[in-house]
């Protein structure tokens, strides 16, 4: 029961943040001309120093096998992402996600492990 409240604490919370972003960039819209841009970067699991140390290897190994690249992200590849975002590279791109995730997002048919992984029925 906690964990499902906790899922949909999550996804309001990134519900909220693409409002947030769709309003700053029609508010920008104006500003588009002066070169104002509105993106975000919704990162998929990062592994950190913090991820490494405390995630449950099942867990990693779940995500690890979920995400169609070879590697789980490490927090260059966010870095990345977001450089390309505010650089002229992106000169074009406004009012949009990047989903940073490895395609784990796009290829979820094993979700159901990380229910039976938290004891969710």
């Amino acid at each position: 029961m906690a964990l499902e409240r906790e899922r949909r604490a999550v996804v309001y919370k990134k519900s909220e943040m693409r409002q947030l972003e769709d309003k700053v960039a029609i508010v920008t819209g104006a500003g588009g001309r002066r070169g104002i841009r509105c993106n975000t970067v919704s990162p998929g699991l990062v592994m950190t120093p913090a991820a490494r140390d405390n995630l449950p290897p099942q867990l990693h190994q779940i995500v690890a096998g979920e995400t169609l690249t070879p590697y789980l992200g490490i927090p260059e590849d966010i870095a990345d992402a977001v450089a390309f975002l505010a650089s002229s590279d992106a000169r074009y791109v406004t009012g949009h996600n990047l989903v940073v995730d490895g395609g784990t997002v796009s290829h979820v048919p094993g979700f159901a492990q990380f229910g039976a992984m938290f004891g969710a029925h």
